[in-house]
């Protein structure tokens, strides 16, 4: 069975890329509690929950793209995607984040291959990552669509 290219353009809704991105979110809280097992030691799937809050920030970039543009986007690195946002969804994460631009593109630009970077962390020495910014992003990207 084949989909016609408009056929899918058709399915592909800002709401919908922002539906799937808030369930990544979810994961990714799930991923990143922190559990106490019977021996007493510590889990977390911190590395799952790095990948799906990623993820998320991508999707709800890819869907604010969407809405601004009205055709999808490709690429995983959060950077581009938000060089491509409009100004005013610029200015509406500086504002959320209470940060300045060249601040927040610092920022961004730190995680901006998260997504692949911690899929294959086993690959790495080290790496470094502000989860606490990549949590706050997350949370601000969700109101771009709104």
């Amino acid at each position: 069975m084949s989909v016609s290219a408009e056929r899918i353009h058709s399915m592909y809704t800002s709401e919908k890329v922002k539906q799937i991105a808030n369930g990544f979110i979810t994961g990714a809280e799930r991923c990143m509690e922190i559990r106490t097992k019977s021996d007493g030691t510590f889990e977390s799937a911190l590395i799952a929950g790095v990948v799906c809050k990623a993820f998320s920030i991508e999707l709800l970039f890819k869907a604010a793209l969407l809405k601004e543009r009205g055709e999808p986007v490709h690429g995983h690195e959060l950077k581009k995607l938000y060089d491509d946002l409009s100004d005013e969804s610029k200015l509406r994460l500086q504002r959320t984040l209470s940060l300045e631009q060249d601040s927040l593109e610092q920022k961004i630009d730190a995680v901006s291959k998260a997504f692949v970077k911690w899929r294959y962390i086993f690959e790495s020495e080290t790496t470094d990552l502000d989860i606490n910014f990549l949590n706050s992003l997350a949370s601000a990207a969700q109101l771009l669509t709104d």
